[in-house]
């Protein structure tokens, strides 16, 4: 999708981007090794619910899932190219939904026909090449739109950098739409659309 079917973003946004205002990563919660069957309880927590219409709701069920569904599709990506890097999603970090101005003259406080709701999250990743061990922080921007059968993910923008403890800096950001992230939220949308999230 092109950047033509939104607002124009302004340098702004670009520059709160670039200075990681989505946040520092935060660890998912551990799953404690199961010692016997599940509990009714625990049954109950893993079953099946319905997809949220709140945004930040649906959020909050994606981010501990992302991992998981951004590996598959790195998977995928290895068997149809054997080159492509090693990566691994180790967390997804606190979602951020503070909206940035799409437009240096906007009125903030006036409602745009359609205007796509803001997300803003960072994954820390491993990624294993000739070069050896990487370890990457990518900072992600999103834009949901809402359909009349739920949230649906528009557009993606990502910034690369390396991990906690390196000085590499930060990558321009770039449209990461079609990229492994932003498939993995589409694939988790789709999945709570149809009921097959917990």
């Amino acid at each position: 999708m092109g950047l033509t079917q939104f607002p124009k973003i302004g340098w702004r946004a670009i520059a709160l981007l670039a200075t990681g205002i989505v946040g520092h990563a935060r660890p998912t919660e551990a799953i404690a090794p199961l010692l016997g069957p599940p509990s009714p309880a625990a049954a109950a927590n893993n079953s099946p619910q319905a997809c949220p219409d709140d945004l930040e709701a649906l959020v909050d069920r994606l981010v501990p899932s992302l991992p998981s569904y951004a590996n598959r599709v790195f998977q995928r990506s290895r068997i149809d190219n054997p080159d492509y890097p090693i990566s691994y999603v180790l967390v997804a970090g606190r979602p951020e939904f503070e909206p940035l101005p799409l437009s240096p003259t906007a009125d903030p406080g006036a409602p745009v026909p359609n205007d796509p709701r803001q997300v803003f999250l960072t994954t820390l990743s491993r990624q294993y090449g000739p070069k050896g061990l990487v370890r990457l922080q990518q900072y992600h921007w999103f834009f949901f739109t809402q359909a009349d059968d739920g949230w649906r993910l528009a557009m993606a923008f990502s910034r690369t950098g390396s991990g906690p403890g390196r000085d590499r800096p930060i990558a321009p950001p770039q449209d990461s739409s079609d990229g492994a992230i932003a498939q993995a939220v589409k694939l988790w949308l789709a999945d709570c659309r149809a009921g097959k999230t917990p």
